[in-house]
């Protein structure tokens, strides 16, 4: 645990304050990698405890579409060198710690840089006021390139615009089992539609007899449903329920025997799980997204589609065309390695710390 003194005694070393609701397991390795360089605190709304980094304790408060942290349980922003907001322009105390804090401490913003809760960048609406919010902060990081050129055109300042491409903490390895089955890896919640994906799968069935079974890992509302779905469709021997694999040894054994994840409707961190086992993904164009669909590059990483009937060829090309298979295959593991480590992640918040304190 870093002490307080350490960022007095080392002049390159700044406090910086995290500010967001919680602490996600999956992000407590990128800000161990910060809290390496410099004196980190994250705010949460559930005691956490993280190796290299403090927690800071909040309640947070909604009014309407709104949230705030409640009065007094913010610390003093003005004991930290920087502050990193996440970058939700419903977040008040954003807002009025732009309008108010000037120059100490530095603002940056952090986030996917466009909307997403009706699709990622569906609705730009209030891109004006991202880019507002952007112009007065000293430094922006987002997810991936895609949401640079949105901010130049508002007349955000380029040189204040850094990526820090989301990532997962994994120990990348080239899956090399026998290839037998399809896989679906994320919760069974509603927008991410594994029911229709089960009756896709049906459909590619019934004119191919001799498919390869979809195996799904994960749980959640729909679970049974789901289940109950497959039962009555006849597909208890095709569609095999694996429920929730959280840990790495256990995903890699599944990814290991994986054709392909085919999640046609929602690409989100199980892309980086996929990638980082030298799996190809298969999803469709428009799927949901954080901005993890960008890593899968079309006959490179895995295989986009425009429509359903191009998430079904797709998977026909990868279960009968094994050369296709492991050239994607060989492509995703390069891919994750080249681009997706937590280096590479961290790099990207230590350079927009660095030019907010110059």
């Amino acid at each position: 645990m870093n002490s307080p003194s350490e960022s007095i005694l080392d002049p390159g070393r700044k406090k910086i304050l995290l500010v967001q609701e919680s602490i996600p397991d999956y992000r407590v390795p990128i800000f161990t990698a910060i809290g390496r360089h410099h004196d980190l605190s994250v705010t949460s709304v559930r005691p956490e405890f993280g190796e290299g980094f403090r927690t800071v304790p909040i309640v947070v408060r909604r009014r309407g579409p709104f949230f705030f942290i409640g009065k007094g349980s913010l610390p003093d922003l003005r004991s930290y060198d920087v502050v990193i907001f996440t970058f939700n322009i419903r977040w008040l105390n954003l807002w009025s710690t732009l309008i108010r804090l000037r120059r100490t401490p530095r603002v940056i913003l952090w986030g996917i840089g466009v909307s997403s809760e009706d699709g990622f960048d569906k609705s730009t609406r209030w891109n004006w006021l991202r880019c507002a919010a952007a112009r007065m902060a000293d430094a922006v990081i987002v997810y991936s390139d895609y949401a640079l050129p949105r901010y130049a055109a508002g007349g955000v300042c380029r040189r204040k615009l850094f990526v820090a491409h989301n990532t997962l903490a994994l120990t990348p390895r080239l899956a090399d089992g026998e290839k037998q089955y399809f896989l679906f890896v994320g919760t069974l919640k509603r927008y991410k539609r594994a029911e229709d994906l089960v009756r896709l799968y049906r459909g590619l069935l019934t004119a191919n007899p001799g498919l390869p079974p979809l195996h799904i890992v994960g749980d959640g509302e729909l679970r049974e449903s789901l289940v109950a779905e497959t039962r009555s469709l006849g597909l208890t021997e095709k569609v095999v329920f694996r429920g929730r694999i959280a840990d790495e040894a256990g995903l890699e054994a599944v990814y290991r025997h994986a054709i392909a994840s085919v999640s046609p409707y929602q690409a989100g961190l199980s892309v980086l799980q996929s990638l980082a086992m030298g799996v190809p993904f298969v999803t469709r164009r428009d799927s949901i997204t954080g901005g993890e669909r960008f890593n899968v590059v079309h006959d490179r990483t895995g295989l986009l589609a425009d429509d359903d009937a191009g998430i079904a060829k797709a998977m026909l090309q990868l279960a009968y065309d094994p050369v296709t298979r492991n050239r994607l295959a060989q492509g995703a593991f390069d891919h994750f390695v080249s681009n997706c480590s937590v280096e590479r992640m961290v790099g990207g918040f230590l350079s927009a710390v660095q030019y907010a304190t110059a």
